[in-house]
């Protein structure tokens, strides 16, 4: 993917209540048990709990057979 800690992540955005937003992307750390996050904020319009928010983003496969969880953490403003 070739992101970098603080690069904002390239995603599009479908069926979404909302128009735009910026996304962070934040490093793990494997050794410390740290999770890759991405961090999402400055949503064009106000959320409540009946929005929804529907992206995609590109992903690249690790090397070895793993299992893969993304967890995706979203911050309101």
């Amino acid at each position: 993917m070739g992101y970098r800690n603080y690069d904002d992540l390239v995603y599009d955005m479908y069926d979404s209540s909302i128009t735009s937003m910026r996304c962070k992307f934040y490093i793990g750390d494997r050794v410390n048990y740290q999770p890759v996050r991405i961090v999402c904020n400055q949503y064009s319009a106000s959320i409540t709990i009946s929005n929804v928010i529907r992206f995609g983003f590109w992903v690249k496969n690790p090397l070895l057979t793993a299992s893969i969880a993304i967890p995706i953490q979203v911050y309101v403003d």
